[in-house]
């Protein structure tokens, strides 16, 4: 499905495991995508913008670079940083430097409703949905909230 076909898009953190996720998702969808981070190796197919994005000049520069290197600019998808708030229940490498990416998803994935610890794809999907149409009608403070074996 090419719901981002004739799209650009600009993903910031690409080195990090959800970074390159989502650009990959929106290569798939049909997105020219262009990546920005220290190190975008495994981000095959997209324009790479190599730089700190702690460098306030570099950062602010990404915009104009994408739009000019793709023809464009419909998604920016800022992604800096490292995940230090849901850690233990998304595998990365950052993760795993922590502790066995295993224990987690045995003791860890069974407290959530996946009975799993999340893969850097799942955010990906996500932050891809509300990229495009296909979140067309979700509304701000909508909200489920799902109890573990609980069918939605």
């Amino acid at each position: 499905m090419d719901i981002f076909r004739e799209k650009a898009g600009l993903v910031t953190g690409a080195a990090g495991a959800i970074g390159e996720g989502i650009a990959r998702q929106l290569r798939s969808g049909g997105a020219d995508a262009a990546v920005a981070d220290r190190d975008c190796a495994g981000n095959e197919g997209a324009a790479h913008l190599l730089g700190d994005l702690q460098d306030s000049g570099y950062a602010n520069s990404l915009p104009t670079a994408a739009f000019h290197g793709l023809g464009g600019l419909d998604i920016v998808v800022n992604n800096p940083g490292v995940n230090t708030r849901g850690t233990p229940m998304l595998r990365t490498g950052f993760v795993k430097r922590g502790f066995d990416p295993e224990t987690a998803v045995t003791k860890l994935g069974r407290t959530v409703p996946l009975g799993r610890i999340a893969e850097p794809e799942d955010i990906a999907d996500v932050v891809v949905v509300f990229s495009s149409n296909a979140a067309r009608y979700a509304r701000r403070g909508q909200r489920r909230k799902v109890r573990k074996n609980e069918a939605v």
